[in-house]
């Protein structure tokens, strides 16, 4: 705001002194066109009487016809040079007029434009509570569903690990084995994890070394992760 009300102020100061010369040169045209039409006012010198001849009757003379008066440009108040420095000035002046009007027309754009996207982000503030509660209502929804799924996943874990302690640690072992080496570790910990230690123990024993390592890390990963809402207890 400040810098608009400059280049206004600016751009007065250089209308006043463009007026302010124009108007100087125009009395001075005025001053002259009046020098001129007194001079033309003033009577010409009275002529010679014409000779007389013999008889009383006047002579007749011949009078040269005078050359062509030829136009001289009006004097001016003022020298070539200044009268070229003024032009010039005015000239400047007049352009940096333009490029002040220019510039404030720039402005104006720029804080039209600035309102229009005020007047959207103040829209977009108003209907912000109404896309909140949106988007409580779908983060409560998801989390109800992590709920609901982690609940049947325990309840299959659960039972997966009832079934595979019903068998022989030997038939176990191979399909824990195929689980994990399938890319189902987690899954094949959290079973071991749900049955009681003296046979999950077993089934580790009836595998490999290397194997069984990870699923003991994966399993004390899954005993000291925190339980997820709505998840049972890993016991």
């Amino acid at each position: 705001m400040k810098n608009f009300l400059i280049l206004g102020l600016l751009a007065m100061f250089l209308f006043s002194v463009s007026a302010a010369l124009s108007l100087w040169l125009q009395q001075a045209k005025q001053q002259q066109e009046t020098a001129e039409k007194d001079k033309e006012k003033t009577p010409p010198p009275d002529k010679e009487k014409p000779a007389l001849e013999k008889n009383g009757k006047p002579k007749e003379i011949t009078e040269p016809k005078p050359p062509p008066a030829t136009k001289e440009p009006p004097a001016s108040p003022l020298s070539e040079a200044d009268l070229k420095r003024l032009r010039d000035t005015e000239a400047r002046l007049e352009r940096r007029t333009a490029q002040i009007e220019l510039v404030l027309r720039d402005l104006q754009t720029q804080r039209e434009r600035n309102d229009y996207l005020l007047q959207q982000v103040m829209a977009e503030l108003k209907n912000l509570p109404a896309e909140t509660s949106k988007l409580d209502a779908m983060l409560k929804d998801l989390n109800n569903r992590t709920v609901e799924y982690n609940a049947l996943e325990d309840a299959n874990i659960t039972k997966l690990a009832t079934m595979y302690e019903a068998m022989a640690p030997e038939a176990a072992a191979p399909i824990l084995k195929d689980m994990a080496e399938k890319g189902r570790m987690d899954t094949a910990a959290k079973i071991l994890v749900k049955m009681k230690e003296r046979n999950s123990a077993r089934i580790l024993e009836s595998l490999e070394p290397s194997l069984g390592s990870q699923l003991i890390d994966r399993m004390l990963r899954l005993r000291t992760t925190p339980t997820a809402p709505g998840a049972a207890k890993t016991p």
